[in-house]
This record gives C-alpha cells, sequence and structure tokens, in this order.
C-alpha cells in the first residue's frame, strides 16, 4: 500500500509505505535471519528499509510502515527481504513487486 498522507495539520503532505507480508516461514528456515524487512527504492534515485513486525497468532502476519518519503514514487520496487538483526545485514529476497506510479490520496 503506497498513499499521501499529511500526518500533522499544517504539514506537507508525505508518502506513506505500508507493507504486509502473510504466510511466509520463520526467517530462520532460511539461515542466520531472525527477521524480515522492507526494502523500497527508486532505481539510481533513492531507498528506503523498515521492519516488518510479526503478529502474534501462529503463522504471523509480517507488516510495516514507513511515513516520512517526500520523494516522487514512481517506478517503485518493493522487495520483502531476510534481516539478520545483529549484523544489520539484508538477506535475499522472498517477495517482490513493482509500481508504476503512487496513486494519490491525501488523508488529514
Amino acid at each position: 500500500m503506497v498513499y499521501k498522507v499529511q500526518v500533522i495539520p499544517n504539514s506537507f503532505a508525505r508518502t506513506n509505505v505500508s507493507m504486509i507480508a502473510v504466510h511466509l516461514p520463520d526467517p530462520s528456515s532460511y539461515g542466520d535471519y531472525d527477521r524480515y524487512e522492507s526494502y523500497v527504492f527508486v532505481p539510481r534515485d533513492i531507498s528506503w528499509r523498515f521492519e516488518l513486525y510479526p503478529t502474534p497468532e501462529d503463522g504471523p502476519t509480517w507488516a510495516g510502515r514507513f511515513d516520512l518519503i517526500t520523494a516522487k514514487m514512481d517506478n517503485v520496487n518493493f522487495h520483502v527481504k531476510l534481516s539478520n538483526s545483529k549484523n544489520k545485514k539484508l538477506g535475499p529476497s522472498v517477495l517482490k513487486g513493482h509500481l508504476n506510479s503512487c496513486l494519490s490520496k491525501t488523508i488529514s
């Protein structure tokens, strides 16, 4: 999910990126990993990384968001990557997608 959001009244609009991933195995089943992270980028321009947090049920939904994007969101790539929280290293992608342009809706 990608949308424009106005977090604080009278502040500038930002873009929010929210990631939800379901039916993923425990990250440790892939090796030396203990979480998933979202890696979102506009090629040759800018990138963002944010942690995905598991919900408490068995077979959790992994979710996270980043609210401070001011860049134009065209030609955006989304990845869910394995991550090791101790050494901060990203592993391979387990899911990925692409968005040509951001559908814009301002929420205040």
